[in-house]
């Protein structure tokens, strides 16, 4: 009736699994030790597989003493493996340097050693399948892009940086390029600029968001980056969602819309749909999750809500959930939420952020777009 996870024997060659997963419950397959299993539809060595199809059956293979492959891998075994990192912030005081986050596969906090090379609030995130990206943010702004190696937690710096030094912009990723779009300089943006991921170069693509506007979340299917919400000042808040497709880079401007128009909004996605946490307007922060289907691009309005109404927050995902992490609610919080994407109900982790602070920005490890 619940979550229940094999952990594979110590790998030895020419050892051979086969797991069917019999009922529609999450069925999770875990890796002994350092060992690493690579699965056909994913391209690094993970630590965990997950399933909540009734029927769906995998076998693993192992090659030699630390490796596992897997033959005839249905489409809904995923990568649940992985971890979500929140960099940076403002605390109420400061601004802070600081990478926390969560183990996706047990829900508990993670404090990597490495740190952001500028302390700073309101930057973007976005992630390749070994490095996680902070691009941009204030107090002063920035076009520093620095961030996170997923296999030791070092921190890296790469030479590339933002076309433009703005805050409160956000990320969406391809599985090769980072790009961050709109924010704010010296007025609002509405340009897009961003990473190559095998090389860390800059990229300017031509192409902009429909309305120059600061405070937007951003969500990505594999083949769209979807940018939503925003504002320009105190009286114009936006339920706009634009965007950029990916394959040639040009724009996408969907007819659906988000529930209400907001900034400071946070930005989740599963493989088939966008998620948008609610954010602030001109009355309140609240506790809204709304957002967009991939396949037809129309609106999605989950009943799921957030555990804390609050703004200026930041937004992550696994295979299976989306988490939403700090923010501000009068004070600036260490709450971490979210949503469960099959049943798209609340989830409340008991992990929490190391410091509480509004305006952190999120990115993922696992593979995970």
């Amino acid at each position: 009736t619940g979550a229940v996870k094999f952990t594979l024997p110590d790998a030895v060659a020419g050892m051979k699994v086969t797991i069917i997963n019999s009922e529609d419950q999450t069925l999770q397959i875990e890796r002994s030790g350092d060992d690493k299993i690579y699965a056909t539809s994913i391209t690094a060595g993970t630590e965990l597989l997950i399933n909540n199809t009734k029927a769906s059956a995998t076998e693993l293979y192992c090659i030699n003493d630390t490796e596992w492959i897997t033959s005839g891998v249905v489409t809904q075994w995923l990568n649940g493996g992985g971890k979500g990192y929140f960099g940076g912030g403002y605390d109420s005081a400061v601004e802070i340097n600081t990478i926390d986050g969560l183990a996706f596969s047990t829900e508990t906090a993670i404090n990597p050693t490495a740190t952001l090379s500028v302390a700073r609030y309101s930057s973007a995130g976005v992630n390749s399948a070994t490095n996680g990206y902070f691009g941009g943010g204030f107090p002063a702004s920035h076009d520093t892009i620095d961030g996170i190696k997923f296999s030791d937690e070092s921190a890296i710096n790469p030479s590339a940086i933002l076309s433009t030094a703005r805050g409160y912009v956000t990320g969406v990723n391809s599985s090769t390029n980072g790009y961050f779009g709109g924010g704010i300089e010296s007025s609002n943006l509405s340009l897009i600029d961003g990473i190559k991921f095998s090389d860390e170069s800059a990229i300017n693509p031509s192409t902009t968001l429909s309305v120059a506007r600061r405070g937007l979340a951003g969500v990505n299917s594999t083949t769209r980056g979807y940018f939503a919400g925003g504002w320009i000042n105190s009286s114009n808040y936006y339920n706009t969602i634009d965007g950029i497709k990916f394959s040639d880079e040009s724009a996408i401007n969907p007819s659906s819309s988000l529930s209400i128009a907001r900034y400071g909004l946070a930005g989740a996605n599963s493989v088939i749909k966008g998620y948008f946490c609610e954010g602030s307007n001109s009355s309140s922060s609240g506790d809204v999750i709304d957002g967009i289907n991939f396949s037809d691009e129309s609106a999605i309005n989950p009943s799921a809500t957030l555990s804390v109404a609050r703004g200026n927050l930041a937004g992550v995902n696994s295979v299976m959930n989306g988490y939403f992490a700090g923010g501000w609610d009068g004070n600036a919080v260490n709450v971490i939420d979210g949503i469960r994407f099959n049943s798209e109900t609340a989830i409340n982790p008991a992990a929490t952020l190391s410091v509480a602070r509004t305006n952190p920005t999120g990115c993922q490890s696992g593979g995970i777009l």
